[in-house]
């Protein structure tokens, strides 16, 4: 087997490495996208609950009212702090997700750039063997015809 031929097949198989990888972002992305959208509805969930404070307040409102009130929005808050750590993560796992992405699409390159290189050079060496070959041949008829 040639050199370009068992580079080839490290090519095939590290690209088969990245098109995984390309399943795992598009994983990882989706999981940032979802916790994201989690986070804005938390957030107008809890700014619509403490804007119907006032209201409530205004119809009256007991002081367990108030206490129960503002226990849930301290919740909805820590529920809210909790899940922006979640995207944050899930943030950072997608960005280290693309990295291995990128760098399994250079290795892919790079082989694929060696692999031609070493295609190149393998077809000098066949036209220089196949001249060199000609060359002989010629010679040998020439050296028959001179002898004959």
């Amino acid at each position: 087997m040639k050199r370009s031929e068992r580079l080839d097949q490290l090519r095939e198989d590290l690209e088969a490495q990245r098109r995984a990888l390309d399943a795992r972002v598009a994983a990882a992305e989706k999981r940032a996208n979802e916790a994201a959208a989690r986070c804005v509805e938390l957030r107008r969930y809890r700014d619509e609950y403490a804007h119907g404070f006032t209201g409530r307040a205004a119809a009256g409102l007991g002081g367990a009212g108030l206490r129960d009130y503002q226990a849930f929005l301290a919740r909805l808050d820590e529920a809210l702090r909790q899940q922006q750590q979640i995207a944050l993560r899930a943030e950072a796992e997608l960005d280290f997700e693309r990295q291995r992405w990128r760098d399994a699409a250079v290795q892919v390159k790079a082989v694929e750039t060696v692999g031609a290189r070493w295609r190149a050079e393998e077809s000098v060496h066949a036209a220089r063997r196949e001249q060199r070959e000609t060359d002989e041949f010629a010679t040998q008829l020439l050296h028959r015809s001179r002898t004959e």
